[in-house]
């Protein structure tokens, strides 16, 4: 897929510099897939976080398994 893409100037400049031979759409394809792994791994956190906060507030665990889970611990 072909995409236009507007940059500053100097951010043009800057990775053009620093792309040590890579082509510039080589280099924006990697620096997008890399910030959207970034992103998905930060919403899983975020949502593992809320989850282990609600576990905290209210157990999952009915009270009849409870002392069961901790049993030898």
């Amino acid at each position: 897929m072909r995409t236009t893409v507007s940059l500053p100037d100097q951010l043009a400049a800057d990775v053009r510099e620093v792309s040590e031979g890579t082509s510039f759409s080589e280099f924006a394809r990697t620096a997008i897939f890399r910030r959207v792994q970034e992103l998905r791994a930060r919403r899983v956190a975020l949502a593992m976080e809320a989850g282990y906060r609600s576990e905290a507030d209210e157990s999952s665990i009915d009270a009849e398994w409870a002392e069961i889970e901790v049993e030898d611990w």
